[in-house]
C-alpha cells in the first residue's frame, strides 16, 4: 500500500517546470525531510492525473528499478489533483539547452539502454509511453550519476490494445508515421520516437524541427529516401528509422543485444556534425570495401 498525503505534510522550494496538463514542484516531505516531486494537475485535468497514478500502481514496485520514476503517493489539494514523485534532476531537454557542448557518443549509447529497459518494462504489461521525448527522460542525479535517466509521465501511456489507427498520440517532432498516416499502430510508435530522442541528444536539435504535420510527413518520405544510410547514424538508428513500424525493431529484440554499434570514442561537435556524419558514411564504406 503507498502512502496516504496532503500538502500538508510538504513544504514547497521551489517550481520546476509546468506542461500542458499539470506543474512540477521540488518540495520537502516533512515527515521523511527528503526532497520530491508534486506534480499538481491543473483544474480540470483530474482524470489525467488519475490515469498517471493508477499506471504507477499497476507497475510492480520494483519498477522504478527499471528507469521508470517511483511513485510515493497521491492526494487532492483544493480542486488540483496531486502526484508525489521520487525527486529528480532535470530533464534531457533542459540538460541540451543548457549544456551546449560536445555530446560523448557513449554517454547516449548509455541513455539509450537505460530508456530500452523503461520501454521493455512497460511492453511487458501491454503498455506504450506514446509520449516519449527529450522532456521526459529525466537526469537522476546528473554531479553523482552521470547520464543515469529515468522515464516520467505516464500521462498519456495506454494498453496497445487500446489503439486506434486515426488516434492522434505522440508529439509532433517524436511522432511515428503510422501515427500521421492513421495506420495500425502498436508500441513500435515508442521506439521511433527513442531515435528521435537521441539524435535530439546528438545533434542538440530536433531531426523533424517542423510543427506542421505536412511538412514533418515530407521530411519521413525524404529521411525514408535517404534512409539515414547517407549520413550513417549509427546502426541503432538504422533499426529505430524503419518507417514500417513492421520492420522497426523493438525493445526486447534491442535489450537483447549487448553491443549498441556505437563507437564509443566518437564525440559530436554540435555546429559541424552534418557534415561530419557524411565522413562517417565515407569511413564505412571504405572499411566495408577492405
Amino acid at each position: 500500500m503507498q502512502k496516504e498525503g496532503n500538502f500538508s505534510s510538504y513544504l514547497i522550494k521551489e517550481f520546476k517546470g509546468k506542461g500542458t496538463y499539470a506543474r512540477v514542484a521540488r518540495c520537502t516531505d516533512l515527515s521523511t525531510k527528503e526532497d520530491v516531486a508534486v506534480k499538481m494537475y491543473r483544474v480540470g485535468m483530474s482524470r489525467a492525473g488519475r490515469h498517471e497514478a493508477y499506471l504507477l500502481r499497476k507497475l510492480p514496485r520494483h519498477s522504478h528499478s527499471k528507469n521508470i520514476v517511483k511513485f510515493i503517493t497521491s492526494f487532492h489539494y483544493q480542486d488540483h489533483y496531486c502526484l508525489v514523485l521520487e525527486h529528480l534532476d532535470r530533464s534531457l531537454f533542459d540538460y541540451i539547452e543548457e549544456a551546449q557542448k560536445l555530446t560523448h557518443v557513449g554517454d547516449i549509447r548509455y541513455i539509450a539502454e537505460q530508456v530500452l529497459v523503461a520501454l521493455r518494462e512497460l511492453e511487458r504489461h501491454g503498455l506504450i509511453h506514446a509520449d516519449l521525448k527529450p522532456d521526459n527522460v529525466m537526469l537522476v542525479n546528473q554531479q553523482l550519476e552521470p547520464f543515469r535517466v529515468k522515464l516520467i509521465d505516464l500521462g498519456m501511456t495506454m494498453t496497445v490494445r487500446s489503439l486506434v489507427p486515426g488516434v492522434t498520440i505522440q508529439a509532433s517532432r517524436y511522432r511515428a508515421p503510422e501515427v500521421f498516416f492513421g495506420t495500425k499502430m502498436n508500441g513500435a510508435v515508442d521506439m521511433w520516437a527513442l531515435g528521435c530522442v537521441l539524435v535530439y541528444v546528438y545533434l542538440g536539435e530536433n531531426l523533424f524541427p517542423y510543427r506542421c504535420e505536412y511538412q514533418i510527413m515530407r521530411q519521413h518520405g525524404e529521411y525514408r529516401l535517404k534512409t539515414l544510410e547517407e549520413y550513417n547514424f549509427f546502426y541503432l538508428l538504422r533499426q529505430l528509422f524503419q518507417v514500417n513500424p513492421a520492420k522497426r525493431i523493438n525493445a526486447l529484440e534491442l535489450c537483447a543485444i549487448h553491443s549498441l554499434h556505437i563507437d564509443t570514442n566518437t564525440k559530436c561537435p554540435w555546429p559541424h556534425i552534418k557534415k561530419s556524419m557524411t565522413g562517417w558514411s565515407k569511413s564505412q564504406e571504405s572499411q566495408k570495401m577492405a
